[in-house]
């Protein structure tokens, strides 16, 4: 923890050094953290209009850890064939993840 605090007023005292490059810093970051926020929310608006709906949001991932959290039908697909749908709400991300691996082998 020592450490940590020698090295933040270090940081802090290089910072107050170069102020343009401080700011340019501060304000790059805050452009993409903001813009990224933006995005994910009208992303995410649409898809929960969308599927409320009832039309269907078809989404390809290999985030299965994630996936039952996003999705309310979830589908395993091999080759281009579908090998299994199940409902997401059935299973969490550990019996999704058994389930894929005993499905795809």
């Amino acid at each position: 923890m020592e450490s940590f605090i020698l090295n933040l007023k270090y940081a802090f005292k290089i910072f107050s050094k170069r102020k343009v490059f401080s700011l340019f810093v501060v304000v790059t970051l805050a452009i993409g953290i903001g813009s990224s926020t933006a995005i994910f929310g009208f992303v995410n608006s649409v898809l929960l209009e969308l599927g409320t709906s009832g039309k269907t949001v078809f989404m390809a991932t290999h985030d299965i850890l994630n996936s039952v959290d996003v999705g309310t039908r979830i589908g395993i697909i091999k080759e281009g064939n579908l090998l299994k749908t199940i409902n997401a709400a059935s299973l969490d991300a550990r019996q999704l993840q058994e389930l894929y691996l005993q499905t795809i082998n």
